[in-house]
């Protein structure tokens, strides 16, 4: 796993690199090591187990790998690797539910934080068009996303609900390098994100720095925290 933390930011302020607060699982070198499993792929900034110092269970846990537990895992069909349609089916949202849950009945039993992650990696203009998803079914599955997942937080403590933003093209190739471009194109899922009350905006897998920059300043004007996280080769 990456050591890498992403590029966060928050209103008003620069570029920071650490939130959510506290230590996460992934980080070699120091003496917090990972209690568990570290998964890779997308879909978590970090490990989806706390560390532990001291024998106190610290940091949160994050959901990881939706699409591929899904399909490998519940046998579930998803055109286009898209899992927000399943929100609106009772039958397919209860499959988001039940895995949704499982990661919030570990962060109750470590004593961490939990951030579960919508289901929206592809509810963007152009993969919601290629769905047959307009403006405004869009606006309503992603909001709808946001209501399921903060429903899934349990008895957790410490929760908080990420609203995920996927890249305008394929994820393996850079689809523009206009950050005004990306800013509007991204803003209307970002908008729809912020009237749900998420506590986070993240874009994963953005491969080059136009379209994050895009992302930050839709985010920026909503008025929410954003998170980038980027695809990159092996050699960086």
């Amino acid at each position: 796993a990456s050591d890498a933390r992403g590029l966060f930011a928050r209103p008003g302020l620069g570029a920071v690199p650490a939130w959510p607060p506290g230590p996460i699982a992934w980080r070699r070198g120091g003496p917090a090591r990972p209690a568990g499993p570290v998964h890779r792929g997308r879909g978590s900034w970090y490990s989806t187990v706390s560390t532990c110092r001291g024998g106190a269970m610290l940091g949160w846990v994050t959901d990881g790998g939706l699409e591929t537990d899904l399909i490998f895992h519940r046998g579930v069909d998803l055109p286009e690797f898209a899992s927000f349609p399943l929100v609106e089916q009772e039958a397919t949202a209860q499959l988001l539910r039940d895995y949704y849950l499982g990661y919030a009945q570990i962060a109750q039993r470590a004593g961490a934080g939990l951030v579960l992650e919508t289901p929206t990696w592809r509810a963007n203009p152009d993969w919601g068009k290629t769905l047959g998803y307009g403006a405004n079914a869009l606006d309503g599955t992603n909001q709808q996303a946001v209501e399921l997942v903060r429903s899934c937080r349990g008895d957790v403590s410490r929760g908080m609900v990420s609203g995920i933003i996927g890249p305008r093209g394929d994820g393996y190739i850079a689809a523009g390098s206009r950050a005004d471009e990306a800013a509007d194109y991204h803003r209307g899922q970002v908008t729809s994100f912020a009237k749900a009350g998420v506590d986070v905006v993240h874009a994963m897998t953005i491969n080059e720095p136009a379209e994050a920059i895009g992302v930050i300043r839709a985010a920026r004007g909503e008025g929410v925290p954003v998170g980038i996280s980027f695809t990159v080769e092996t050699d960086g």
